[in-house]
């Protein structure tokens, strides 16, 4: 058995249909009960970290770029 939440007051995207999202966390889907459409969840903490990484990486990629520039003048 998995938890289905009712995504109150949201509208679907493809249909327009509002107050028939339902987002099912044990699948990792919101699908809406209209049309049948589905989209997968991500986790906010997950999607973060993630940006947290590419961030950090993008960072240090310019500094090294601008290493190289102070060695090469």
């Amino acid at each position: 058995m998995t938890l289905h939440e009712h995504l109150s007051g949201l509208r679907c995207v493809v249909c327009g249909a509002r107050d028939h999202l339902w987002a099912d966390h044990g699948r990792g889907i919101v699908e809406c009960r209209e049309c049948g459409q589905s989209a997968l969840l991500m986790d906010a903490e997950i999607t973060a970290a993630s940006d947290d990484d590419q961030s950090g990486k993008r960072q240090s990629d310019d500094q090294g770029r601008g290493a190289r520039r102070r060695e090469s003048v």
